[in-house]
């Protein structure tokens, strides 16, 4: 029963925000190890780093930062193009080189936005981001991060896996109901209650080994790093990744205001809001380069915490920020959590890329798609999945400076998208359509 004294009550909000914490944080370093190859120590220590990085900006921003109780995480698209890049990583020679390429990515993109938040330029920035932009990126990575989770859920060995492709559709289904028609309290848990779930069914059928608890002290998980290397390719994409992160930040400040609208609690912003959160999520760029972690961000999921728990308190948020820590420094419960069976957190995860494919859909429905801006659209989209289907070989030609450029279907589709929409198209009417014919067929696909 919930304690009835106002330090029980405290404690009791935060260790809901610490689990809820922990629902959205321990997928993300375990399905990264896995990826580059980092092993079972490896994938623990990113797991602590994690854990240890959320905590601490999570508690400087409620403290100096944009002082409003969200969490400061790993960023879903920081964690797409990683494991975008993990399928140019083979080996895990070339995985830890491009961990270090990503590790100087993070510092410039931390170095850049911290300079943009100190200018107090980070609305004007994330102007130049459209929903065109914004759509097309998130479309772009989506169907790519499909190509690499779907194989993960449903292959064994290069082979079809049945038992485990039924399993990774009935978590999928879980995760799915639960966030859509579950219980009120537990929604926000769809993705925690998936992956117990998934981890128990997967040792009851015996598709993997047991996970192993060993008595470990107390670790300092920063020892040792990735190291730094430098890539073109991925310093672009990089760059333009914690861009498109600014307008997150926005969302997800204005996500908390809804959500103080729904409560009818009173939430005015400071001025300057934004770039004060800004400046915390650079900073957090900057120390996830340092750290080697997945790059930063405000969770605007937080807002919707808030909303079905009606705590807005402070204090709280902190006190789970600080548990966040301590067991981030746990070693002996990190190297539980990372043993969780990959194909379990790539069917979990999944379910989260078709949302983000959902919210490219929506930006570009944000766009006003004329015919015109069909081709500001389409044609990025039809070239970055084009330039995903070919063979790394179809790029031997290519000077090894720029292959990883003109290789990266994602970021040509970005950047093609970013120069389209800056030039400076002219004002007349477009040309019709070809599907805007006068034909029966054309009438009934337009609903006339």
């Amino acid at each position: 029963m919930p304690s009835s004294s106002p330090l029980g009550t405290t404690l009791l909000k935060a260790g809901q925000w610490t689990l809820f914490m922990l629902a959205n944080l321990v997928v993300i370093p375990v399905v990264v190890g896995y990826a580059y190859h980092l092993g079972p120590a490896g994938t623990s220590q990113f797991l602590q780093r994690t854990l240890v990085l959320t905590g601490i900006l999570s508690a400087f921003q409620v403290l100096l930062g944009h002082r409003l109780p969200l969490i400061e995480g790993p960023s879903g698209l920081w964690l797409s193009v990683f494991l975008a890049l993990a399928s140019e990583s083979p080996t895990p020679e070339a995985a830890h080189a491009t961990l270090g390429a990503l590790r100087v990515g993070l510092l410039a993109a931390g170095g850049l936005l911290t300079v943009f938040s100190l200018l107090g330029w980070v609305e004007r920035i994330a102007a130049i981001f459209t929903p065109a932009v914004t759509g097309v990126y998130l479309i772009l990575l989506s169907l790519q991060l499909g190509n690499e989770f779907l194989p993960g859920m449903l292959l064994h060995q290069g082979h079809l896996a049945l038992a485990q492709t039924a399993l990774g559709l009935a978590l999928m289904g879980l995760v799915m109901w639960v966030s859509l028609a579950g219980p009120a309290p537990m929604r926000p848990f769809a993705l925690l209650a998936g992956l117990a779930a998934g981890w128990l069914a997967y040792l009851a059928l015996g598709l993997g080994p047991s996970p192993h608890w060993s008595r470990l002290p107390l670790v300092w998980p920063f020892a040792s790093g990735w190291g730094y290397q430098w890539n073109l390719g991925i310093l672009i994409l990089c760059l333009l990744t914690g861009l498109i992160n600014l307008t997150n930040t926005i969302a997800s400040l204005q996500a908390y205001q809804a959500a103080c609208e729904f409560l009818d609690a009173p939430a005015k912003p400071a001025p300057h809001l934004a770039d004060r959160a800004s400046l915390g999520t650079a900073l957090g760029n900057l120390v996830a380069g340092i750290g080697s972690a997945v790059g930063m961000i405000t969770f605007s999921i937080s807002a919707g915490y808030i909303q079905i728990s009606r705590d807005l308190s402070r204090l709280t948020f902190l006190l789970a920020s600080l548990a966040l820590i301590g067991l981030g420094l746990w070693p002996a419960l990190t190297q539980v959590m990372a043993s969780l069976p990959l194909p379990v957190g790539d069917a979990v995860l999944l379910v989260t890329y078709v949302q983000m494919l959902g919210m490219g859909l929506a930006a570009l429905g944000r766009a006003q798609l004329t015919p015109r801006n069909v081709y500001r659209v389409g044609l990025p989209l039809v070239v970055g999945v084009g330039l995903m289907t070919l063979p790394a070989s179809a790029y031997g030609a290519v000077p090894e400076a720029v292959r990883t450029i003109v290789s990266n279907g994602l970021l040509i589709g970005v950047l093609l998208v970013l120069g389209l929409e800056r030039l400076p198209w002219p004002d007349r009417a477009a040309p019709a359509s070809p599907l805007e014919t006068t034909s029966p067929r054309s009438s009934m696909i337009k609903g006339k």
